[in-house]
């Protein structure tokens, strides 16, 4: 064997070139078979090694499979749990509460949508029972009364005046409301009654509503001359009275100063109506006055029909004066007085005397009826012509027959009665029409006036100065 470096030979089985110091490497003769198997074995190794390889990339994507899975899962819970959290949120911000109903139905109240009002107070009165509920059951009844629910406002507000929970306070304010709701009946009766059965605190804030039993001055009894007996009403209501026992009514005597009760006897009944027309019961008082009894006055002529013209006479006592009444009323000391002869009217009249005296004291009254026809020289069929011959006269006309100037019309007249002018004389009262040529008739509002004695004529009127002529224009 030559060293591969120097060439010298080298001794079987020496390990170095003993020339040149060379290391000999010894490679066995090769072995077709071993190499086979080597390269079989290594062939095994390599397709195991890549199986691990495969295995643990594999096993390393389902890691990072699971990992991504996990982080997934994770994040949809959390985004899950983020949207229950913002979900209950918004149901806590946006659930109806009282306020929100209270709103809304103060905004349809602004609205005018009273019903849809009052429907909403109940759907905040159902969300929270525990607290006090007296202001929207006040503001449900108002919307009720708006809407013209006068019965459910009533039914709403009764279960505050009727709750032994409610306080004064919040009584006073409810029975307010219900007395709205009766006063736009005009059931003021059923106001006082339900004023009466009410709390103190109730009848002191409403007691304008109530009418109090009139008060007399003086007890039953017997006394000497004369009485001036004062009747009081604490509630300052109207007082009205008879003497005669009966009931009265408003159509009895109004009390406006204290009466003066002379000789005689008298069952004195009295009742108050307040502002709202609300009467008390009535109360009744016995007097019996002894003394001396005013004398009546003397009145001519007696009651009866007459013609022409006449006087009506009334004699006095020195005692008194002397008040009439022509409406039929009793008179007072706020009727007419007495001064001189009074002229009889035309037609039928009516007159009823009294005597007071300075004490008050009155006599008995004295009443006439008369019947007065003048005495006319002409009738009131004649009195339209003698308007025609006037006004035909004056140019207002073109004939006697009274067509207008134009021709188109004619004027008509109605004789509306009789009546006695004080300073003038008695007169036959007309009224003018127009009446066209299909015979339609329209009132022109003027009035004549045609005196029965001498036919004159003149326009009429009644201005609230009494009667007036006026001269043809």
């Amino acid at each position: 064997m030559k060293c591969p470096k120097c060439g010298n030979e080298i001794p079987e089985g020496s390990l170095y070139c003993e020339t040149c110091g060379t290391e000999i490497r010894i490679v066995k003769e090769y072995d077709a078979g071993l190499e086979q198997q080597i390269s079989e074995n290594m062939d095994s190794i390599r397709k195991e090694v890549r199986r691990q390889i495969e295995e643990e990339e594999q096993e390393k994507r389902q890691a990072l499979v699971r990992r991504q899975k996990k982080r997934l899962r994770l994040v949809i819970a959390a985004a899950a749990l983020s949207l229950i959290l913002v979900c209950g949120i918004a149901v806590y911000l946006l659930r109806p509460t009282r306020e929100s109903y209270v709103g809304r139905a103060y905004t349809a109240a602004e609205k005018g949508e009273y019903e849809k009002a009052a429907k909403l107070i109940d759907a905040a009165l159902s969300l929270d029972k525990k607290s006090d509920p007296v202001e929207l059951i006040l503001t449900k009844t108002r919307y009720l009364e708006a809407a013209g629910d006068l019965e459910g406002a009533e039914k709403t507000i009764r279960t505050v005046t009727d709750s032994s929970t409610s306080s004064d306070d919040e009584k006073v304010r409810a029975y307010q409301l219900l007395i709205d709701i009766y006063a736009s009946k005009e059931r003021y009766q059923e106001i006082a009654a339900m004023i009466a059965e009410s709390p103190d605190a109730v009848r002191s804030a409403y007691h304008a509503y109530l009418s109090s039993q009139p008060v007399f001055s003086e007890k039953s009894g017997t006394y000497e001359g004369s009485l001036s007996l004062t009747i009081t009403d604490d509630n300052g209501g109207s007082i009205f009275y008879t003497l005669d026992g009966s009931t009265p009514d408003l159509r009895s005597n109004l009390y406006r100063s204290p009466i003066a009760l002379t000789f005689g006897e008298y069952t004195v009944t009295a009742i108050s109506v307040n502002k709202y027309g609300v009467v008390s019961e009535p109360v009744s008082q016995k007097y019996v006055i002894h003394g001396e009894k005013l004398q009546t006055p003397e009145v001519s002529p007696e009651s009866g029909s007459y013609t022409g013209t006449a006087l009506i006479r009334v004699t006095a006592p020195k005692t008194g004066k002397v008040y009439y009444t022509t409406d039929g009323s009793d008179p007072d000391e706020d009727a007419n007085q007495y001064t001189g002869p009074i002229e009889m009217p035309t037609g039928s009249s009516s007159y009823r005397f009294i005597v007071i005296d300075e004490n008050g004291g009155k006599s008995e009254i004295v009443s006439r009826s008369y019947s007065l026809s003048p005495a006319a020289k002409i009738s009131a069929e004649e009195g339209p012509s003698y308007i025609l011959q006037a006004l035909q006269d004056a140019g207002e006309t073109s004939d006697a027959a009274g067509t207008t100037p134009d021709g188109t019309a004619r004027y008509s007249y109605s004789c509306i009665g009789s009546k006695t002018i004080t300073g003038y004389g008695s007169f036959y009262l007309y009224r003018e029409y127009l009446v066209d040529s299909t015979g339609n008739a329209a009132e022109t509002g003027r009035r004549f006036a045609v005196n029965v004695s001498n036919a004159t004529v003149n326009l009429y009127g009644d201005i609230g100065n009494g009667d007036q002529l006026f001269p043809l224009p």
